[in-house]
């Protein structure tokens, strides 16, 4: 699976309402290779198939918006399908594959309904996304601790997973760090439609973002935190002490105003 080096904008907070209509131009990192036996390894190198389907459609979504095959009702009716699933449940497996599916047959009967119109296809931004094997539901929402690394969390592998597969969303269009949660960016994408006060539906962040997402990179550079947090870190605000530092593409800690 490849990721792209990505280019931050000058406000990731106010890009980020558009981040569902406009896809970037991108670049190829190394692609995932070896495993490891943690919990976060397994995740980033191993996708179950239900995230691999979801992964495979945010990007179709996002370029029938862009060339209009869709309306942005209808994306974000899409994406909410795919990321309103509760992932603390025993059908959650059955759940998100449902979903998948569902909103995959969709995308095909519109896509076969425009070629058949106009005989073309549009440029997707990724034509061809390859994916690792398999893997597999706890909720993607916390209260507590702000900034929570995977050696100290109870976070499952399939809930890493999710979190993971969402980060790659963001890095495709170009962002170093996600701004916010996708279901926040839905809703900021539609209008008369917000987002939360203060989610805190969790987002993975790399403590240095200019070491490109990869199994052998993740363990010690990634933490968890919460969807508003990102908001406050990314307008210049220090919280528990950490503050990002835009220049460098660095979480640090403020008082030592080095790396955290």
């Amino acid at each position: 699976m490849e990721l792209p080096v990505v280019v931050e904008e000058e406000d990731e907070i106010n890009n980020s309402k558009e981040i569902l209509r406009t896809p970037r131009n991108n670049k190829s990192n190394a692609p995932f290779k070896s495993s490891s036996s943690s919990p976060m390894m397994a995740a980033a190198s191993k996708l179950s198939p239900q995230m691999e389907l979801r992964l495979r459609l945010l990007p179709r979504i996002v370029s029938y918006r862009k060339n209009a095959w869709i309306s942005a009702e209808q994306e974000h009716e899409f994406l909410t399908q795919l990321s309103d699933t509760k992932y603390n449940n025993d059908n959650t497996k059955e759940a998100t594959d449902a979903a998948a599916k569902k909103v995959k047959r969709a995308l095909d009967d519109i896509e076969n309904t425009r070629q058949q119109r106009d005989g073309n296809y549009p440029a997707t931004i990724s034509k061809k996304l390859i994916l690792p094997e398999k893997d597999t539901n706890e909720a993607v929402t916390t209260t507590s601790p702000t900034f929570l690394t995977p050696q100290h969390s109870s976070l499952s592998t399939s809930t890493m997973e999710q979190i993971f597969v969402e980060t790659c969303f963001f890095a495709r269009l170009g962002f170093y760090q996600p701004p916010t949660c996708l279901k926040c960016a839905h809703a900021t994408s539609v209008p008369k439609k917000s987002p939360p006060n203060k989610c805190n539906r969790l987002i993975l962040w790399r403590k240095n973002a200019t070491i490109p997402l990869h199994p052998a990179t993740l363990e010690d550079n990634i933490v968890f935190i919460q969807c508003h947090v990102a908001h406050l870190l990314l307008k210049g605000a220090c919280v528990d002490g950490v503050v990002w530092d835009k220049r460098c593409k660095r979480l640090l800690s403020s008082s030592l105003s080095s790396k955290w």
